[in-house]
């Protein structure tokens, strides 16, 4: 069994949402595996390289179009021949953890003055998205056909 981590510094913006969110912004993403292939160490950092310093947006690795924390680990996931889970976190707000059955999205945060933090179980959608992460700032994070822990 190997432990792999790494991080990247890339740039995406979402075309099915409103606001901030669909203009460029800039992540730190921070990236965690475990694999049972040792071939997975070189795959592993030859994809990150590949995200380091882009634009996420129609990267050929990415499985759905949104450049969302699932659908990187899920991509990630697919590209390693040996992987237990591949766990992607956004900054210090979103974690996305994906074990070859089952999505996971947390989300952590502040609004209106209180901390929250959410982890649930969800399904992708054709899109890339497993949360709708609009309805965070409202105090709740829904998903698509997904439930709460």
């Amino acid at each position: 069994m190997i432990r792999l981590e790494g991080e990247f510094r890339a740039v995406h913006y979402y075309t099915t949402l409103k606001g901030l969110e669909a203009c460029p912004h800039a992540h730190t993403y921070t990236v965690r595996a475990e694999s049972r292939d040792f071939g997975d160490r070189e795959r592993f950092e030859r994809v990150l390289k590949g995200f380091e310093g882009r634009v996420l947006n129609g990267c050929k690795i990415l499985i759905y179009p949104e450049p969302t924390t699932e659908n990187i680990a899920l991509s990630i996931f697919k590209n390693l021949k040996g992987a237990l889970w591949v766990s992607v976190r956004e900054d210090e707000e979103v974690e996305s953890y994906y074990d070859g059955k089952d999505i996971w999205v947390a989300v952590s945060g502040r609004s209106d003055r209180k901390t929250f933090k959410y982890a649930e179980k969800g399904n992708m959608d054709r899109k890339g998205f497993a949360a709708d992460l609009r309805d965070v700032k409202k105090g709740a994070l829904s998903l698509t056909g997904g439930s709460s822990l």
